[in-house]
């Protein structure tokens, strides 16, 4: 009898599961929900542009950086397309507040708009409270019948005639239409700068070099699939950057493809004509898995730069990669193909799904087919609709389910939520998650829905992650004075405490596979230099494993080094000696070489040349799959109860860092000024600090300034040159104080600066060029450069062909050529420090 109902029970059993087998598990599970969110638009004359996406709650809008929008100055007028999708409005409002968002500036409720169909539209006029070229925060709080309000940011600034945002938007739609008809694009020609540093073997990157034949699509055959989405990204007088992002299909041998293509334009505008500073066009497939072509075990991607993240199961028969923010698995014992995770597919295509301001990274892959993911940045659609956030999300191959084991909310902007996933996200085997978010390493626990700051106030080059995420080291105290290093495994959760030793001090400087790059120093030898930067003299260089070992250990008599970098299988260190009289002269650079491991990857993506398409993007796989015998496969989502939700505590006290954007978008966040304006300039871009206010700006400045005033004064016998420049500073600044006895007592000039300037950021600008520091001189703020024999000049005006620079030894104001000024102050090391408002 046991054994009777031992075999009806084992029946039952497998009847439940074929059910939720076949039956795809309809009572546990359902699909991803629908965008709901309206759509808002900017009207820039006749032309829609700065698509706005819906948040779920208030952002910190000093974050919210990605447009901005001009006001006219005669009538302070912002007009808004609202495009509902079956939604309507019951309240609409918006707020004002200054860039940095502590200054509320204006708060009004919207009583009249127009409606037609599923369009709504506004006009408002906004107080005459706002400051000429000041830049404000702008959100629009929509509440719709269903009583959600929905929250909608960009910049906005009160333009005059000079801004031509009009003409520049129509300049980059012109180009973009031209270059569909090589006949009109002809006229393109003038813009081009076509040369050997232009790329004319891929249509994955196009330049302003590139020929024009590739500019023109060459031989494909193109057709624009939706109109393109116009966003300002970044505006000046007389100087713009605009984004135009669309979808195309390419006509190909083994059928028609889509793409993503987003152009990039710097553009000037004179009164003669535009002109084009930059131009770049990204080109790049999607995937449909139906669609695809295999070829023996080669399957295409199409017209693509080849970056995929990919990852694949210890044996290679399973492998996930993300195809334009899509993410898909390859099971190639059993012939299936599964889109995973997207926000946009065949049934939900408009301009709400196709929006990309996040990513997908992939935790881990297993043989059989179990595949953990993060999605990260803005959610277009599903529960978490309108949030910003981390979700960790788990795909059974079995029950072909999805589900969301955590989601962490997140009220950054998105840009800068995915620069804190770029150091790290990893999950171990012990369903632990570990993420750095706002300056603080976290461990999240899966199963219990609960978290641990592991370390907070993580500083600049107090840390350091391998490339695979899987270990990470931290100092315990400040990065300067540190004499204590956590090392740990994330995966075994392997801890390892390293002591820097008596009268020494220690500071991570980056992994060679797993193994830690570690330098230390002696007490004595961590010094400032006179702008106040600690000088951090490392004697000894050492590579450890994490069992302890000592791979490498590099010191050499008398030599210092000061940092290092990290290049492949190189370390490159940057080395000093003593010069006997107290200082440090730079040494010629020395590399520690390492052997790099092997690839293991069984499943990789190549780009090859292609005779139609140029270069095109494949993966090669570890075996052939035979697409007759395919199976595709749309996993559901499982229904829970209960909240999944870990909110992560934001201190309302910001860690002062510095936003490098390069003209479109966030490119790093760094910790030192001079880094920053160095980066930004390369890239074209603008520094903002960590409460959104602007610290400079490429291409932001008069043609011509000088201030006047700044009068000259002279050296003595009780006042070094460096102490008139800084009194000059003070006073300029209606400060009175004895400089020259506050650096007698052994301050440095940047806390000179800091305390007597308390509302200013001082600004130590080391390294950067001189026509960088300019700008602040355009905006009437002097620059003091160092000299190498320890005195100091004033820089107090410029023009189109010479700077006007305050001499304390002379006592003079004087002119000198841009390219003798551009000569003397990089001789005397490029040295300057400023402040900005």
């Amino acid at each position: 009898m046991k054994i009777v109902y031992t075999v009806i029970m084992f029946l039952i059993a497998i009847l439940m599961i074929d059910h939720f087998m076949n039956k795809g598990n309809t009572d546990i599970t359902a699909e991803m929900p629908k965008a709901t969110y309206p759509l808002v638009y900017v009207m820039e004359g006749d032309t829609r542009i700065n698509c706005l996406h819906g948040y779920d709650q208030e952002m910190d809008c000093s974050q919210q950086n990605d447009t901005i929008s001009p006001l006219q100055k005669d009538d302070r007028k912002i007009s808004l397309q609202i495009d509902l999708y079956a939604d309507s409005i019951s309240a609409l409002a918006y707020e004002v507040r200054s860039a940095d968002g502590q200054r509320l500036v204006e708060d009004t409720e919207i009583s009249s708009f127009t409606e037609s169909e599923d369009t709504t539209y506004v006009d408002l006029v906004l107080k005459d409270l706002l400051e000429e070229k000041t830049e404000y925060s702008f959100c629009l709080k929509l509440t719709d019948t269903e009583s959600r309000t929905i929250y909608y940011y960009t910049r906005i600034v009160l333009a005059d005639a000079a801004y031509h945002v009009s003409d520049m938007t129509a300049f980059a739609l012109d180009f973009h239409s031209r270059s569909f008809d090589k006949e009109r694009a002809q006229e393109l020609t003038k813009y081009l700068e076509s040369n050997a540093d232009g790329d004319n073997t891929t249509y994955s990157k196009v330049t302003i070099h590139s020929s024009f034949a590739q500019i023109t699509w060459g031989d494909l055959s193109v057709k624009e699939e939706t109109e393109p989405e116009v966003y300002v990204r970044r505006i000046n007088p007389y100087v713009a950057n605009v984004e135009l992002r669309y979808a195309l299909s390419v006509d190909m041998t083994d059928g028609c493809r889509y793409y993503n293509v987003t152009e990039y334009y710097y553009i000037r505008y004179t009164a003669e004509r535009m002109y084009l500073l930059d131009y770049e066009r990204d080109m790049d497939s999607y995937f449909e898995p139906e669609a695809a072509s295999y070829t023996n075990n080669k399957l295409s991607l199409g017209i693509s730069d080849g970056n995929l993240e990919l990852a694949e199961s210890e044996d290679g028969n399973v492998f996930a990669f993300v195809k334009e923010n899509r993410l898909f698995s390859i099971n190639l014992t059993d012939s299936k193909t599964a889109l995973l995770f997207g926000f946009y597919d065949q049934d939900n295509v408009d301009s709400r799904t196709l929006y990309q301001n996040g990513g997908i990274r992939i935790a881990s892959v297993d043989e059989t087919g179990n595949v953990r993911f993060l999605v990260y940045g803005y959610m277009n659609r599903g529960n978490h609709e309108g949030s910003v956030g981390v979700g960790c999300y788990y795909y059974n191959s079995m029950l072909n389910t999805i589900e969301e084991e955590v989601y962490i909310p997140y009220t950054g902007s998105s840009q800068r939520l995915m620069q804190d996933i770029s150091q790290l996200a990893y999950v171990n085997n012990k369903n632990q998650l570990f993420l750095i978010l706002d300056h603080v390493i976290y461990q999240i626990d899966l199963v219990e829905k609960s978290y641990t700051a592991l370390q907070e106030n993580l500083m600049q080059g107090s840390y350091r992650v391998s490339e695979s995420n899987r270990m990470i080291a931290w100092l315990t105290g400040d990065a300067d004075s540190s004499q204590e290093l956590i090392l740990l495994n994330l995966n075994t959760g392997r801890q390892t405490k390293i002591e820097a030793g008596s009268g020494r001090c220690i500071r991570p400087l980056g992994f060679m596979n797993e193994d830690l790059i570690y330098g230390l120093a002696y007490r004595t030898d961590i010094t400032k230099d006179n702008m106040g930067n600690t000088l951090f003299l490392m004697y000894d260089v050492k590579i450890q494993n994490e069992s302890g070992d000592i791979l490498k250990d590099y010191n050499k008599n008398g030599i210092y080094v000061l940092e290092a970098e990290i290049n492949g299988n190189q370390i490159d260190l940057h080395r000093v000696s003593a010069d006997g009289n107290g200082g440090y002269t730079a040494v010629a650079d020395d590399q520690i070489m390492n052997d790099l491991p092997e690839t293991t990857q069984k499943n990789t993506v190549e780009v090859v040349a292609t005779k139609d398409y140029e270069k095109i993007a494949q993966l090669a796989m570890k075996s052939s799959l035979k697409s007759d015998k395919m199976k595709y496969l749309t996993p559901k989502q499982v229904m829970y109860e209960g909240e999944r939700s870990i909110h992560l505590p934001q201190t309302e006290e910001k860690q002062e860092c510095y936003y490098v954007y390069d003209g479109y978008r966030l490119s790093a966040i760094v910790q030192q000024a001079r880094e920053a304006v160095a980066k930004a300039d390369a890239l074209s871009g603008k520094v903002l600090d960590e409460n959104g206010n602007c610290i400079w700006e490429k291409s932001n400045r008069s043609n011509v300034n000088q201030i006047m005033k700044i009068t000259a004064d002279m050296v003595s016998e009780e006042r070094s040159s460096v102490a008139v420049c800084l009194d000059t500073i003070l006073s300029f600044e209606g400060v009175s104080r004895n400089s020259m006895q506050l650096l007698q007592a052994g301050k440095s000039l940047f806390d000179i600066l800091q305390e007597n300037l308390p509302d200013d950021k001082i600004l130590d600008l080391t390294g950067c060029s001189m026509e960088s520091v300019l700008y602040y001189v355009g905006k009437d703020i002097p620059v003091m450069a160092l000299l190498n024999d320890g005195n100091a000049v004033l820089i107090v005006g410029y023009n189109e062909l010479n700077t006007v620079i305050f001499n304390p030894m002379s006592g003079t104001i004087s002119k000198m050529g841009m390219n003798d000024s551009r000569d003397y102050f990089e001789a005397n090391g490029n040295c300057f420090i400023t402040y900005s408002k």
